[in-house]
């Protein structure tokens, strides 16, 4: 369990494996209780009957029709969109053109369009999470400037050196404020004493490392040295 940025208490959840290990433990789950998974098949309409109760589910297997009867109904367990630029520019009327995007690639709310087709009432599609401390390049979640900011290791600074907002501020506050700094970038920032004070090193060492050898970190021995690194 651990104390991400924006949390007041320790409340997220690592499993061993991240997040493959949840879906191979739930897959075995439902093998055990006799659940029958299909593979490789699209979702393509939700059929509903004469007083509007879904009915069933019409799919396709490569060039394969199929059907799924239902017997009580249907959960429509769906993804996001945040894959697709069409939907985020509609509902997130704070979308940054080209942002980076850390979710599958299947992410495309096809889910969404098969329920709006069938009737669905869409709530809450505004509600689009964004995560300020992440990868520049990949758009890889980065846990130790997340997780610093929950343990009070780093700082959120901008181009110009000034820390223009609070650490333990809401994601979608922190990523709105960073859009509009210089160049709609910050730097995650922390010194020894920090680190130290919070054992930063022994929770996320490995990936630091790894963030300085690809260059989107860098160590300095002077603050000077450190902010010329990204100039």
């Amino acid at each position: 369990i651990n104390q991400a940025g924006g949390h007041s208490v320790a409340r997220s959840h690592y499993a061993e494996g991240e997040g493959a290990q949840m879906f191979e433990t739930m897959y075995e789950f439902g093998l055990s209780k006799g659940v029958d998974f299909e593979f490789n098949v699209t979702a393509t309409e939700i059929i509903k009957n004469e007083a509007g109760e879904v009915t069933a589910v019409k799919a396709t297997n490569g060039d394969q029709d199929i059907t799924f009867n239902a017997n009580k109904g249907v959960v429509l367990a769906t993804g996001g969109f945040g894959q697709n630029e069409e939907l985020l520019k509609k509902y997130d009327k704070t979308y940054v053109e080209g942002a980076i995007c850390t979710n599958s690639i299947l992410s495309t709310g096809d889910g969404i369009g098969l329920a709006e087709n069938a009737g669905a009432n869409l709530v809450g599609m505004e509600y689009v999470q964004k995560h300020p401390t992440s990868n520049a390049t990949t758009g890889e979640l980065i846990s130790s400037a997340n997780s610093g900011r929950g343990l009070g290791t780093t700082i959120i600074v901008n181009k110009e050196g000034v820390r223009f907002v609070e650490e333990l501020e809401r994601r979608d506050v922190i990523s709105d404020t960073t859009a509009k700094q210089t160049g709609g970038v910050s730097y995650s920032f922390f010194d020894q004493k920090a680190a130290d004070e919070t054992e930063f090193f022994e929770k996320f060492g490995a990936e630091i490392e790894s963030l300085i050898d690809t260059g989107e970190a860098v160590r300095a021995d002077t603050i000077e040295e450190a902010c010329k690194f990204f100039e």
